[in-house]
């Protein structure tokens, strides 16, 4: 059956993320984080994100997620290919971007 490998598309050599696919994940969180910000949007327990938080805080989402990106890669495409061995005769989906998701819940 033909086929793309995911692991061809997401990883370099010695497993390092794209370049591409780093920029994409934190364009999407800039962007949703600024959204946030200029709307005023209240989060859980009556949280507000801030452009204080965003860029000058130790405890930065955007920063975060720079530092721990290439290390929760792994570590999911670890545990989904143990569930794939795991159980066989379950079908797993691996989504590239959100809109191959919203395609697959419509």
């Amino acid at each position: 059956m033909p086929h793309i490998e995911m692991d061809e598309i997401h990883w370099g050599p010695n497993w390092t993320p794209r370049l591409l696919d780093m920029i994409r994940v934190y364009w999407r969180l800039l962007r949703r984080t600024l959204k946030r910000i200029m709307g005023r949007e209240v989060l859980f327990s009556g949280n507000r994100e801030s452009f204080r938080l965003l860029f000058l805080s130790r405890d930065s989402l955007l920063w975060y997620e720079i530092q721990n990106y290439a290390r929760r890669r792994r570590k999911f495409k670890t545990l989904f290919v143990a569930n794939m061995i795991s159980s066989p005769s379950r079908h797993f989906l691996s989504m590239a971007s959100e809109e191959s998701y919203q395609l697959c819940l419509t």
